[in-house]
């Protein structure tokens, strides 16, 4: 992938979670993909819940919970294999910091 390309951090919609769950596979984290239902819930109901988007094609996600004074838990960060050391990670962190 082109390091130019443009990353486009928003918040999580329903219609993400396919791709989501995608990465959770690809990942291997059996225990999200076996719980399906459950884990999408858990993205629905997050305090803070982004993806991260090229050419419209989300390529990462973040899950998170905060008291929305001071901490910030990361649940789940995940970066798709062939855009890993981009720098999409931080940028996601970055964004949800400022949303929390």
């Amino acid at each position: 992938m082109n390091k130019q390309k443009d990353v486009l951090i928003r918040k999580y919609n329903e219609v993400d979670f396919r791709t989501i769950h995608e990465l959770n596979k690809q990942q291997g984290w059996n225990n999200l993909v076996e719980k399906k239902q459950e884990t999408q819930q858990a993205w629905a109901n997050s305090t803070v819940a982004v993806v991260a988007e090229i050419d419209g094609r989300v390529v990462g996600c973040l899950r998170g919970l905060t008291d929305g004074f001071i901490s910030l838990y990361i649940c789940e960060l995940l970066v798709n294999q062939d855009h890993r050391k981009l720098g999409i990670g931080k940028k996601m962190l970055r964004y949800a910091a400022l949303c929390s």
